[in-house]
């Protein structure tokens, strides 16, 4: 069930975070050194695009250290994927969020939820009807993870200049016949840096984005809809976007073809950089608030 609310905005607790940076900055960098783990300086937000094949999963990690997980990939995978970006004695992520109840963004999640510690869940209110989701739903429940509806305008502010702000859905969309056209659609910023992450939203739901928010959708970093299908990636789109760089995630050889000529078409007449995941494993960009930097 949802807290019967219409806007929900999350902030994380700054002097507590001030105090987690700090050790955990000085950790990583041991690590770094020893282990060969990321370490990001303060400042810097960390967004990895992880390589679980055929599906989606996004870490984001403030310049504070707190993160969110958004989709979790088709099966288990997942877990050694964060393990590649989290020092191994993390085992808590602030926030969960579904994009919506498809297996290939969801099924991981659950196992993510066996093994951390969960701050909040956020899904759009789109019930697949499938056991894989409903697991999901069940562990949530099982956890006490507070569980929120998204909704248009909601805001998590992770304290320390980084945002997530949802843009889509702005209706109910627990009765819409697709499941793709419940995709959460969000627009993570940094400073004068942001990406547009947009689940498998297809071309009607971009229409309408650019039709709402137009030139506010600009990014540096576009994550493609629906792994790079035909049915996103609407040119109007794309070029309001204008992202330097357009990230597909998907698994090779996958059985769907994807991602589409038309799609790569799109991307490069736009002049965006196209990274794929199963070409290259996890894409992981680190931006200080003016540039962003892939890693």
């Amino acid at each position: 069930s949802y807290p019967s609310m219409h806007e929900v905005s999350f902030r994380f607790d700054s002097k507590n975070l001030s105090i987690f940076s700090l050790g955990t900055l000085f950790a990583l960098l041991f690590f770094t050194i020893f282990a060969g783990l990321y370490a990001f300086a303060p400042e810097v937000l960390a967004v990895a695009f992880l390589d679980i094949g055929q599906g989606d999963s996004i870490l984001i990690t403030s310049p504070s250290g707190n993160n969110m997980i958004i989709d979790g990939g088709p099966d288990k995978s997942v877990l050694s994927a964060l393990g590649r970006h989290m020092p191994f004695w993390e085992r808590s992520i602030d926030v969960m969020l579904a994009t919506h109840p498809d297996a290939d963004h969801t099924a991981g999640l659950s196992y993510v939820l066996d093994r951390f510690h969960i701050g909040a869940f956020i899904d759009q209110g789109k019930d697949s009807g499938t056991l894989t989701y409903h697991t999901l739903e069940q562990k949530v429940a099982d956890n006490n993870v507070p569980r929120f509806l998204a909704k248009r305008g909601m805001d998590i502010d992770f304290g320390d200049g980084a945002d997530f702000l949802i843009l889509y859905p702005d209706k109910d969309v627990s009765q819409v016949p697709d499941t793709n056209l419940a995709s959460i659609v969000g627009k993570l910023s940094y400073g004068n840096t942001a990406f547009i992450l947009t689940g498998d939203a297809p071309k009607s739901t971009e229409d309408h984005l650019v039709a709402l928010d137009g030139s506010r959708l600009e990014a540096n970093v576009l994550k493609v809809g629906h792994h790079g299908s035909k049915t996103s990636s609407d040119p109007v789109f794309v070029n309001t976007v204008h992202p330097q760089y357009a990230v597909i995630s998907a698994g090779k050889n996958n059985m769907y073809g994807f991602p589409a000529t038309q799609t790569i078409d799109t991307l490069q007449n736009e002049g965006a950089k196209i990274l794929i995941t199963f070409n290259l494993g996890d894409i992981v960009f680190t931006s200080d608030g003016n540039k962003v930097m892939e890693k």
